[in-house]
């Protein structure tokens, strides 16, 4: 696949910042992604959404235990 919106997993895991490893399992079951033969494309833009989302939400969650 030759577009320039589509990564495969291990470039997604580097762009996520984490093993590919880490990627299969923290992030990879949350995140639409495509099966061309034997490779996983992931879509920039969901990547980006994925981990913008992650961050709110550990934001919020450290907020609501410093309070506590």
């Amino acid at each position: 696949m030759k577009n320039k919106n589509f990564i495969k997993q291990k470039q997604a895991a580097a762009f996520c910042g984490m093993s590919v490893n880490t990627f299969k399992k923290a992030v990879r079951p949350y995140v639409p992604h495509k099966r061309i033969g034997r490779s996983i494309y992931f879509s920039i833009k969901e990547l980006k959404k994925f981990m913008e989302d992650t961050s709110e939400q550990e934001y919020r969650l450290k907020k609501i235990l410093t309070e506590i």
